[in-house]
């Protein structure tokens, strides 16, 4: 049953993969690609965070993989050699790499997460069933580490990282993640202090060359996000 299981995840992959490159070689309308790529991304991701968690040894190492995964964000996003960077610059790699969320009101599809937030999650809701957290409470807290991030870039009118808020929400409200074990505390402290230090270098190196969050964004602080019709509207952009 276990390699039957594997079997159909590997055929769901190289669906996807075919789905992602027959879009990137014969590109459709709008309203067609944002949901077959969604499907897409989210397969992918879905299978590759799902394995990792599983195989998360102990759920206090949640611990310092959130911390090294939330500041590898922020530095891709920062970063004008970052891949989020480079992404968000692309309205082409956007509508291949980025998830998209209809907006209310409007015929629009816009980017809201990026593949590392859903490969994250699933890395969550995998390390969840391995180690019993309960996946309805560590799914809601990434839901409302999304939406505080979602409004934190309405608020600012500029992208804002989803996934440092969703591991600040399942640090916060998973108790077990946060107990690291005595053997692991060191090694664990000094890659979360790596890292966090990393995060914040690259962020103040980005404001100093007039970079960062918001470089990407066009004067007013949008992108321009493509209507079903093929119309350009401003669109305030979460995360990518």
């Amino acid at each position: 049953r276990e390699r039957l299981a594997w079997r159909s995840v590997i055929a769901a992959c190289l669906t996807a993969i075919a789905v992602l490159v027959a879009l990137s070689l014969r590109p459709l309308a709008p309203h067609l690609a944002a949901p077959l790529a969604d499907a897409a991304l989210d397969v992918l991701a879905g299978a590759a965070g799902g394995a990792i968690g599983a195989r998360i040894e102990h759920a206090g190492h949640l611990l310092p993989a959130s911390i090294v995964a939330a500041s590898a964000d922020v530095i891709s996003v920062v970063s004008p050699e970052g891949p989020t960077h480079a992404i968000a610059a692309s309205e082409r790699a956007l509508s291949l790499l980025a998830i998209s969320f209809p907006v209310a009101g409007t015929s629009l599809a816009a980017p809201a997460l990026g593949v590392g937030d859903v490969v994250f999650v699933a890395m969550l809701l995998g390390a969840t069933r391995a180690h019993e957290l309960g996946a309805r409470r560590v799914a809601l807290l990434a839901l409302g580490g999304i939406a505080l991030a979602g409004l934190a870039s309405a608020t600012l009118a500029t992208p804002v990282p989803a996934l440092p808020a969703m591991a600040a929400t399942l640090l916060a409200g998973v108790p077990a993640a946060r107990r690291l074990r005595r053997k692991d505390r060191t090694v664990a402290w000094i890659a979360s202090v790596i890292a966090l230090s990393t995060a914040l270098a690259a962020t103040l190196a980005a404001r100093r060359l007039g970079s960062g969050l918001g470089s990407t964004e066009r004067p007013n602080g949008h992108r321009r996000s493509r209507s079903v019709e093929g119309e350009a509207h401003p669109v305030a952009r979460l995360n990518t």
